[in-house]
């Protein structure tokens, strides 16, 4: 009967042991899910933050490849322009030389109708 009793006590013991580790196992169980929860949040902050980074990034990329675009574009419309601005500069320079010939000619013709009228007098 003693050896009953004994195994008994073991058993009881086992047993208490058994459920202390039951215990801790769902004390870590706990702490473990409270743990994914807090990792789970983690991951959806720093999901939001790299979208955040992301869209800052892509936007001053836009920016900067817009303004090369606008530096290119400028570029290429005065290589365009010049030559049309030459052209109209040379054209007015031209136009310019004869209306100072024309107000020569015209000058010189007033003069010799007049000395004509003069002469047609006398």
């Amino acid at each position: 009967m003693t050896g009953l009793i004994i195994i008994l006590v073991l058993a009881l013991a086992a047993v208490g042991v058994l459920v202390v580790m039951l215990l801790r196992a769902r004390e870590n169980g706990a702490r473990m899910q409270e743990q994914v929860r807090i990792l789970g949040e983690e991951q959806r902050r720093l999901k939001a933050d790299s979208r955040l980074v992301f869209k800052d990034v892509a936007q001053q990329l836009l920016s900067e490849q817009s303004r090369a675009m606008r530096e290119q574009n400028d570029v290429r419309m005065g290589e365009i322009v010049k030559p049309l601005r030459e052209n109209l500069e040379s054209l007015k320079r031209t136009i310019d030389g004869y209306k100072t010939e024309q107000v020569s000619y015209a000058a010189a013709l007033k003069q010799q109708i007049k000395d004509l009228s003069d002469m047609n007098r006398n």
